[in-house]
């Protein structure tokens, strides 16, 4: 289950500190998250560090998911192109072109989601995606 957050309230819930008044690109896709420390040099060049991925990710529940039991821990961080994340996300669209450089987060623990029906699902492997320019959230699911 791959979900794409759109809303800005929904961002304003994730952390007050990380979503500012005048600091919403209304052309950036996703909800503002990690800060961008540093001006990208190239498009292979992420503007955050693997350090503010672990940071955030820790000091913010991934949305829309019910965690139970311990605390989900990270597995894997990588830069990679939107193409090879939408590989990752067996074939899932990323929304992006195949050449943008995103953040990959997977993460192990305990993820449910409630779908439109009220019928919820489980997973075990957590999935967010990060823009490694804006440091927006894109994509948050399990699998």
């Amino acid at each position: 289950m791959i979900t794409r957050p759109t809303d800005v309230s929904h961002a304003q819930q994730l952390s007050n500190s990380v979503v500012q008044t005048g600091s919403l690109d209304p052309h950036a896709l996703g909800l503002p998250a990690i800060t961008p420390r540093n001006t990208a040099v190239g498009a292979s060049t992420p503007t955050f560090t693997t350090d503010d991925v672990v940071q955030y990710v820790h000091a913010h529940p991934m949305p829309d998911a019910s965690l139970s039991g311990p605390k989900p821990v990270i597995t894997r961080i990588a830069f990679l192109t939107s193409r090879e994340v939408s590989t990752r996300l067996k074939g899932e669209s990323t929304g992006v072109p195949d050449d943008t450089l995103l953040c990959y987060v997977e993460l192990s623990g305990t993820f449910t989601f409630s779908g439109s029906s009220g019928v919820t699902v489980t997973y075990h492997t957590g999935v967010e995606v990060f823009d490694a320019h804006t440091g927006n959230l894109l994509i948050t699911g399990g699998q």
